[in-house]
């Protein structure tokens, strides 16, 4: 529950892990106790639109959406929506996402909070603007995590195309892809 880029982990091999699990709770699929969860989780920056307007029934779906700022991290070299506070944080969503219309998150006038803020109304803002270097793989999958809903599982993420094209890659391309991806992106120029 508080995926970030200080909690993700590379490993020589290519492993990568999560890491710092003091938030987190089990919660087997099918075997919840019921209980709500506290809304207030994981690092605002990376908080699912869900948590931001006050969910206490969520799972795995708010950390496919940490993972996708992750994720964008790698290609904008900050944060993709870095608010100054959750109120912030959710208008940034909206900028991102556009409005959260009964089209777009069916399931957001249900949320403890939807009433509590007026929203601006707008149209999404395509993710290639803010990347324009990002290769399409990477955007495609973006649009899977960064969404209203559904997000992508965490096995159709890795049966992406960005996931695939990767494991293709010898360690050796892989460290080449990267340092080509973060000259390009210093360059101002796309690759791939």
């Amino acid at each position: 529950r508080d995926v970030k880029p200080g909690n993700v982990l590379f490993g020589g091999d290519g492993m990568v892990q999560l890491a710092d699990f003091g938030q987190a709770r089990l919660r087997p699929d099918g075997c919840g106790d019921g209980a709500p969860l506290t809304a207030h989780v994981g690092t605002r920056w990376y908080r699912a639109p869900e948590l931001l307007l006050g969910s206490t029934s969520y799972g795995a779906p708010v950390d496919m959406w940490a993972a996708g700022c992750v994720l964008a991290q790698l290609y904008t070299l900050s944060p993709l929506l870095a608010g100054a506070s959750d109120i912030d944080q959710m208008f940034r969503v909206v900028a991102l996402l556009g409005s959260p219309t009964s089209q777009r998150w069916p399931a957001a006038t249900s949320l403890p909070d939807h009433g509590k803020l007026q929203l601006p109304e707008c149209e999404p803002t395509p993710l290639g603007t803010l990347m324009p270097h990002a290769p399409d793989e990477a955007l495609a999958l973006l649009d899977r995590l960064l969404r209203y809903e559904p997000r992508a599982t965490a096995t159709e993420a890795l049966g992406s195309e960005w996931v695939a094209r990767r494991e293709r890659l010898s360690r050796a391309e892989l460290l080449r892809l990267v340092v080509d991806e973060a000259e390009a992106e210093a360059e101002g120029r796309r690759v791939g």
